[in-house]
């Protein structure tokens, strides 16, 4: 994985990934509910609910879980939307053992770069250093899935 990380340090995490397909491919990665499901969540994770209303003050919800059938919930509301360029998000996540409440903000941005597209990612801010290296975790492990999607579906 060729991948510039930062770990939180602190509060916020910033990933910057490099794909070989288009910025158009990727935002639709992101945006479109059959796409989004097939990626989204961590490695041995799978997505069993998706709703996505791509539009500014629209919301997402997905859904994922184990094969053990623990489940974790996200969602959020759609603050900023460029096509192709850009998607600002809030982001919400809980489960059986995390509470809703800690509302971050997520940034993704796509630039091309020759026949490639640049990825940067950006959640911020957390509440506590621990919150954050765990999402930090989660999302390393969620962008290999997104990239193996990538690779797989063109």
């Amino acid at each position: 994985m060729r991948q510039k990380e930062q770990i939180a340090q602190g509060k916020v995490i910033d990933i910057t990934e490099v794909f070989d397909t288009t910025p158009e491919r990727l935002f639709k990665a992101w945006t479109n509910e059959k796409d989004f499901a097939a990626w989204f969540g961590p490695e041995g994770f799978d997505a069993f609910y998706c709703k996505l209303d791509v539009r500014v003050g629209g919301n997402w919800k997905a859904g994922i879980a184990t094969k053990e059938g623990e489940e974790h919930w996200f969602e959020g509301e759609y603050l900023e939307i460029i096509e192709n360029e850009k998607l600002l998000f809030t982001f919400n996540h809980w489960s059986e053992h995390i509470i809703a409440g800690e509302e971050t903000i997520v940034n993704v941005r796509f630039s091309k770069a020759n026949n490639q597209t640049i990825m940067h990612f950006n959640q911020a801010v957390f509440k506590t250093v621990e919150s954050g290296n765990s999402h930090n975790t989660g999302w390393l492990s969620t962008i290999i899935c997104l990239k193996n999607h990538i690779n797989k579906s063109g």
